[in-house]
């Protein structure tokens, strides 16, 4: 506290202006059970002092660096100038895909007013954690109790993506090194930057924060034969990589598989919806009773691998995005269920006809191979997914033909 106190005194002496922020008479309520509310606090006036350290923002000293980040720390040095992040309009707010008001949504899940003041607490975030000046928030996108910001600096545009779960912030810290060490073997994930100090995921204001740059791109296209046979082959590169990630182990909440193919598959039609008709229930029974009972391996998997989460530069795939389903698995049923629900994204939940899926396995292929057992499972498998993909109540895309197309002989039985 005296070296703060004299470091203050220092920056007055200089002319600075210096308040305090915390602790005042009107900021009892911040401490305890709601210290991490962002709602209850007040607007920063300016400097904030914290454990030793000195933020100021707000004024520009003259020869400052113009991209210079927007904060300071004044430690055993001088102060250098810095501008406070400036951002003229409300950034747009949307809902990923749910049916919710997006600014009810961010009052009440992420604690802020409106968006400009989201915004704001996005630009100190990056100003002060990754050294990195924001100029605008354009947009804010939420999906439960996620948000992404898609912000503007002198260097490039990047997307800050936040997570106020607490009990997720030990599973996001580790999906941040696996991407760190997915790019490094050349694989296209848009892998986090870091901090200053090498930390790629932060927590702060009872937020999991990262950053990633934005790339460039437009989701998987479906009826681009070429889009999709290269999707194919870079998730049987991505498999290749995630099967021998060495710290695997050590990413909380990955879950390995409690049963065998055959038991799962049979349990999940014992247990099946009565909207599901009975003529398809027999017939994936049959798959699965004829498909090999010889164990596969499990490994790490990619756990969303879909349109949504994949975008392409012409006929090359740019990213794979959103890692967060990452879990243990059979690579084949998550090249099976990546294929039912390849064309799928936020509010178009509609099927691939055969033909896609054929391209889709086809690129899989070309890198890797399925050995004859997964190429045993594989129509079951297929099946299985699309089944599952049967809404109960209407069926407007079309799930319910497609899952039966897959079970060629009730087809013709239910179709009469």
């Amino acid at each position: 506290m005296v070296q703060l106190a004299a470091q203050v005194d220092e920056l007055r002496a200089g002319g600075s202006r210096v308040e305090a922020v915390l602790p005042d008479s009107g900021s009892e309520h911040l401490f305890g059970k709601n210290a991490m509310d962002l709602s209850l606090r007040r607007p920063l006036p300016g400097p904030v002092t914290r454990a030793g350290r000195c933020w100021v923002s707000g004024w520009r000293r003259s020869g400052a660096d113009p991209d210079r980040a927007s904060g300071s720390v004044c430690d055993d040095h001088p102060v250098t100038a810095v501008e406070r992040p400036s951002m003229p309009s409300e950034p747009a707010l949307e809902m990923l895909w749910e049916a919710a008001d997006p600014r009810d949504a961010l009052m009440t899940r992420f604690g802020f007013p409106a968006g400009a003041a989201a915004g704001r607490w996005v630009a100190t975030a990056l100003a002060e954690r990754w050294g990195v000046r924001v100029d605008s928030c354009e947009r804010i996108v939420m999906s439960g109790h996620n948000a992404l910001a898609w912000v503007g600096t002198p260097g490039a545009r990047l997307i800050a993506k936040w997570s106020v779960v607490p009990e997720r912030f030990p599973r996001l810290a580790g999906l941040a090194r696996l991407l760190v060490w997915l790019e490094g073997r050349g694989l296209p994930v848009s892998a986090p930057v870091a901090t200053p100090e090498g930390h790629h995921q932060v927590e702060l204001d009872g937020a999991s924060v990262g950053v990633q740059r934005e790339v460039a791109g437009d989701l998987l296209d479906t009826t681009d034969e070429r889009e999709v046979r290269a999707a194919g082959a870079v998730l049987a590169r991505l498999h290749a990589a995630l099967a021998v990630y060495p710290e695997a182990d050590r990413i909380p909440g990955v879950a390995g598989r409690s049963a065998g193919l055959t038991d799962e598959l049979t349990g999940w039609l014992d247990a099946v919806p009565d909207h599901v008709p009975a003529a398809a229930r027999d017939a994936l029974r049959r798959l699965v009773a004829e498909a090999p009972g010889e164990p596969l391996p499990v490994q790490l998997v990619h756990g969303d691998f879909r349109s949504a989460n994949v975008l392409c530069v012409g006929p090359a795939v740019a990213a794979v995005l959103d890692f967060e389903e990452a879990r243990l698995d059979h690579r084949v049923v998550e090249l099976a269920r990546s294929a039912v629900l390849l064309g799928t994204r936020f509010r178009d939940w509609g099927p691939v006809s055969a033909e896609v899926r054929t391209w889709f396995l086809d690129g899989y292929a070309s890198v890797s191979p399925l050995t004859p057992t997964e190429a045993a499972w594989w129509d079951a498998l297929v099946a299985w997914h699309s089944v599952a993909m049967m809404p109960r109540d209407g069926d407007p895309t079309g799930w319910g033909p497609a899952a039966l197309a897959q079970l060629s002989e009730p087809w013709s039985q239910l179709s009469s």
